[in-house]
């Protein structure tokens, strides 16, 4: 199931190294950098 999606975490409580260490595929202070990371991740998958 893992490789069908994508897991973006972030957010006041979570930093970039507690997303790394769970494995986490993208990370986010705010929800507009949530945004431009989902748009990233998204564009990465379309060229695969």
């Amino acid at each position: 199931m893992r490789e069908r999606f994508k897991v973006l975490v972030g957010g006041a409580a979570i930093d970039g190294a507690w997303a790394k260490e769970i494995g986490a595929d993208g990370f986010a202070e705010d929800m507009r950098e949530a945004a431009e990371v989902a748009l990233s991740l998204l564009a990465e998958r379309k060229e695969a």
